[in-house]
């Protein structure tokens, strides 16, 4: 007896734990059956009737309605179609009697709608077609009750009795590459009133269009270009610490508007997740990954027709990295270095230095570029060109300097000194002077009695001096004063003449 009860009381422990260990264990949908409805497709209903289909490429089209492998033994047992990986179509007569489905959304892979796709799903009042599609076949949407269809831009055609017996269609939007509507497409739509066009009065009157297209003579025709639909404030970027709420906004013109944030990543753009991201204003926390990513909204109107934003960038700051010290303007001859610093604060703190050339921002080469000091030899090239550096700390936010430029300088300095004279009576005796710099004036002196005085004789005020060599000129001694702009002088050597 104690052995029955100790083994009695494992089973119930056991039986305790596995429930506790699985809480959604009686939730466990069974598969109830399975097959193939396509080259690469596979389908699957479960026992709460959701049926799956999975794979790639084109369903098989079924030539008779009932021929879909679930429809002659489960239609009546599915509520719920869902699909997964990359389906490009919607076989003819795949979904035929599916009473009990009442909403599907169908992939943007796909771009067909086979014959008589959903042909008397009864209960199909909210069915979500992509872009993608561009072919909707015969009977596709024969005796559904869908109040508000918008057929996807790109469809050039609306098969006979598309949406035959789907009395409660009030509204039907068709897009301008619809260029035919066969014949009874929307027969017995005893409800719909308005047919909206995406394209001119002129086109509409060029579509070729079968017998009683509309089922109401009367239906009103209204053209989307009469109704406003635009962006009216665009996103801005976004600059912000870690840990702040970076908030992303757009406003909208239109009827029925959607929106869907997409943020760019690993190459392509994709839906956000974010907060709002619905709506028509996103929010987030700021995190080190956020910075550089790219955003944008598409907006869309209650006739499928979409907006797509500016894109905007999130920068990402950081309290702890700033620049302390930035660097400043240089000024200096040819030859000369010059040099550009900066001081920043941060952790792993990494420097660029960037030069402004034909109308970008461009690294540097030089050899000190990825310090905190730029130096570099100056050549009159360098006259006017911009500098910065960027600083980044080890989370890879950065932060930029404040701009400088570099002016080149023509220093005051001789470069060729005068030099002495000999001569006979009567010649014409001449000392000259090469000089660097900027506004330069000249003034040659001669060295009479004692003292320097300026000279009177042809070309004093030039950096050459003449004059008609005399007896008493013998021995006499020259030299030139040269000013620059800013009043700095300097004084050549002296030369002295000889006469003969």
């Amino acid at each position: 007896m104690n052995r029955f009860r100790s083994k009695l009381l494992t089973l119930i422990i056991t039986v305790v734990f596995v429930c506790n260990l699985f809480p959604a264990l009686d939730s466990f949908a069974a598969v109830r059956a399975s097959g193939k409805c396509g080259e690469n497709i596979r389908w699957s209903l479960d026992d709460k009737g959701k049926l799956t289909l999975s794979g790639s490429g084109d369903m098989y089209d079924y030539e008779y309605y009932d021929e879909a492998p679930w429809v002659l033994d489960y239609s009546e047992d599915i509520e719920t179609i869902v699909f997964s990986g990359s389906i490009t179509s919607i076989g003819d007569g795949a979904f035929c009697y599916c009473q009990y489905v009442k909403s599907i959304t169908i992939p943007d892979t796909v771009t067909r709608i086979g014959h008589a796709a959903f042909y008397e799903c009864l209960n199909l009042s909210d069915i979500v077609l992509p872009d993608s599609v561009n072919f909707i076949g015969n009977e596709a949407f024969y005796d559904c009750i869908m109040s508000s269809f918008i057929i996807p831009d790109g469809v050039t055609a609306i098969g006979i009795r598309a949406f035959y017996g789907c009395s409660h269609l009030r509204s039907i939007v068709i897009p301008a590459s619809v260029t035919k509507i066969r014949e009874y497409a929307f027969e017995r739509c005893t409800n719909m009133y308005d047919v909206y066009y995406g394209g001119t009065p002129t086109q509409f009157g060029k579509i070729e269009a079968g017998d009683n297209p509309f089922y109401r003579r009367s239906v009103a025709v209204h053209y989307l270009s009469d109704i406003p639909f635009k962006i009216k404030t665009q996103p801005s970027n976004y600059a912000g610490a870690v840990g702040s709420t970076a908030a992303l906004s757009v406003t909208a013109q239109g009827e029925g508007l959607t929106y869907q944030w997409q943020v760019y990543t690993k190459g392509a753009w994709k839906n956000s997740n974010a907060g709002g991201s619905k709506t028509s204003k996103l929010s987030f926390c700021v995190t080190d990954g956020h910075n550089g990513m790219k955003y944008r909204c598409i907006v869309k109107d209650s006739y499928g027709r979409k907006i797509t934003s500016n894109t905007v960038c999130v920068q990402v700051s950081d309290s702890s990295l700033k620049i302390t010290k930035q660097p400043g303007n240089y000024s200096g001859a040819v030859g000369k270095t010059a040099f550009f610093s900066v001081t920043a604060q941060g952790d792993g703190l990494k420097y660029q230095w960037q030069v402004y050339s034909n109308g970008a921002w461009k690294n540097s080469n030089a050899s000190s570029a990825t310090t905190s000091k730029l130096s570099f030899k100056i050549t009159q090239n360098h006259n006017g060109m911009k500098y910065r550096c960027i600083v980044k700390n080890k989370n890879g936010v950065k932060v930029i300097s404040n701009t400088v430029s570099v002016k080149v300088v023509n220093t005051l300095a001789i470069t060729k000194q005068p030099v002495n004279y000999t001569g006979t009576v009567g010649s014409t005796a001449s000392f000259s002077v090469t000089a660097n710099g900027e506004g330069l004036t000249y003034q040659w002196q001669v060295y009479s009695n004692g003292v320097w005085k300026n000279s009177g004789a042809g070309g004093a005020a030039t950096p050459k001096i003449t004059f008609k060599a005399t007896k008493s000129h013998n021995g006499m001694k020259y030299r030139c004063i040269v000013k620059n702009k800013n009043g700095r002088s300097i004084v050549s050597d002296s030369a002295t003449i000889t006469v003969k």
